[in-house]
């Protein structure tokens, strides 16, 4: 029982990590995306990871994620440094 509660907390915590990834990701597509198509699908993560990251945190509410952490943080920050240009096909590579 203690193994299958630390394999949900782990579950929990991955989870929680990729979805705060996935709407602060979107979050600075909103603010920094050319195309209009990528704003559109910014907004949609949006709407959509706010909602799964509320359920989440109902479900585990200790192993939710509150900042990003390792990979996912790194991911953030070469999004962060994408050149204007660049940042449509950067964030959309990053939501694969």
């Amino acid at each position: 029982a203690a193994a299958e509660q630390q394999t949900d907390e782990r579950f929990a915590r991955e989870a929680s990590l990729a979805g705060l990834f996935d709407l602060k990701a979107a979050e600075l597509a909103l603010e920094r995306a050319n195309d209009p198509d990528v704003r559109k699908l910014a907004r949609e993560i949006v709407e959509a990871q706010t909602l799964a990251n509320a359920r989440l945190q109902a479900f585990a509410p200790t192993a939710v994620a509150s900042d990003l952490t390792g990979e996912h943080a790194a991911r953030l920050e070469r999004l962060r440094q994408a050149k204007a240009e660049e940042f449509d096909a950067t964030f959309l590579a990053a939501q694969s």
